[in-house]
């Protein structure tokens, strides 16, 4: 199925004179089934007890990690 998708987001780029759009719609497609797979994934192995679901706790301290991270780039300019 992806390969006829991405066949018409071909044709359709290469007999359009709205290239962008086409090119626009397949990265689009492409991100939504690359986050499904991910989460699809994530999903499997967070009901098997591989790994943890995220709690809110990792994602704040997620935060702030990044957070110091973009001030000591930004003191560096």
């Amino acid at each position: 199925m992806i390969d006829y998708l991405y066949y018409r987001f071909y044709r359709l780029w290469l007999h359009s004179s709205v290239s962008e759009g086409a090119t626009f719609l397949a990265m689009l497609l492409f991100s939504v089934m690359l986050s499904t797979n991910v989460l699809t994934a994530w999903g499997i192995l967070t009901q098997y007890g591989i790994i943890d679901y995220p709690s809110d706790t990792s994602i704040a301290v997620w935060q702030i990690f990044l957070q110091e991270k973009v001030q000591k780039n930004y003191n560096q300019v």
